[in-house]
């Protein structure tokens, strides 16, 4: 092979890593799509994470709100973009936005906080919360209502509802 071909491969290889790392929805349990047209078709529900590198929050929101999160029938029924970011003073870089998600950046004034949620209905952003606080008290019931989805049905029973007291067996 000449230089030049070696130079163009080397580029559509790094072309294709750089693309893998802005993913639009991410492998696992959520809806899957790398097109903006259903990300923002009018019934879609759109969940957008922002983590940051240097942020404790963002830590234990990814080790254990998140990975439960991933496990629910919740989850499989919205879009999930997670924008990853270095500092948490610092969420509005472009670089660390897929481009035709700025408008959503830019219309949610988010230059700096993290953990953030913005949650989308469609083309609306109808929420935008911040912190660990706010994820089952604002967003999980906001993304329960914008997919009709029952978290009361969903959620496990207690021991004390499931098991039979000794009485009720002897009868």
């Amino acid at each position: 092979m000449n230089s030049r071909r070696v130079t163009v491969l080397g580029y559509a290889v790094l072309l294709l890593i750089l693309v893998s790392n802005i993913r639009l929805a991410t492998a696992g349990p959520f809806l899957n799509s790398d097109d903006p047209e259903k990300l923002f078709a009018e019934n879609s529900v759109h969940l957008i994470y922002i983590d940051a590198a240097n942020c404790p929050d963002c830590e234990k929101f990814n080790q254990i709100y998140f990975r439960k999160f991933k496990k629910t029938e919740l989850a499989t029924k919205i879009y999930f973009t997670r924008i990853k970011t270095t500092y948490y003073e610092d969420t509005d870089r472009d670089k660390d936005w897929p481009e035709f998600l700025q408008w959503v950046r830019d219309r949610t004034d988010v230059r700096k906080g993290a953990p953030r949620f913005i949650v989308m209905s469609g083309r609306l952003v109808v929420a935008n919360h911040y912190g660990n606080s706010s994820w089952k008290r604002d967003v999980i019931p906001k993304l329960a209502r914008l997919t009709g989805f029952d978290l009361k049905a969903s959620k496990p029973k207690s021991k004390s509802s499931t098991s039979q007291s000794k009485s009720d067996r002897d009868k």
